[in-house]
């Protein structure tokens, strides 16, 4: 147990090898300073968190690492969402997003596109599979004309650019 999470102040100890497999910032520090020990995540470092709660699940979702099977609750499935997040594990985030990878609609399309690139913005290292945001701009290329577009206009000016010169606009 020789590295340490502190989640708002409290701390909580693994092992450096699999808090390199639970965070691709972790695992690059470890490169850069093999003495990189301890990692701070804060609950007004996430965004959707409106509590300060954040440690409640942090024992469980360490036990993780048992690789032990284990039936997550929405509760839980809801702060190991976060914590992957804050660890910069967008992958696994994603994974626990029920909403995200629903049907791709007219609707939701926007929504979603403007998800991944502030994603991308946030984590570029850790982005998710681009062929996520792809497959967005594809369908809102396809469906241009049916997508509001008061919608689109809050999309930034590259994010509309690449629906407009991409091959599949109609």
């Amino acid at each position: 147990k020789d590295f340490i999470f502190v989640v708002n102040g409290r701390e909580f100890h693994t092992n450096r090898i699999f808090a390199d497999i639970l965070s691709p910032i972790i695992m690059r520090a470890h490169y850069q300073d093999s003495s990189f020990q301890k990692f701070i995540i804060k609950a007004e470092d996430i965004e959707e968190l409106k509590e300060s709660t954040l440690e409640t699940y942090f024992d469980d979702f360490l036990k993780v690492g048992l690789f032990s099977k284990m039936t997550l609750d929405s509760s839980h499935q809801q702060y190991f969402s976060y914590y992957f997040y804050a660890l910069g594990n967008i992958k696994e985030y994603l994974r626990l997003q029920p909403t995200f990878f629903e049907e791709i609609t007219i609707n939701n399309v926007i929504e979603k596109i403007k998800f991944i690139s502030k994603l991308l913005q946030k984590f570029p290292m850790e982005a998710p599979n681009e062929d996520i945001f792809r497959n967005l701009i594809d369908f809102a290329s396809q469906n241009f004309e049916h997508i509001n577009k008061t919608e689109m206009s809050k999309l930034n000016i590259d994010e509309i650019e690449m629906i407009l010169k991409n091959k599949n606009l109609q």
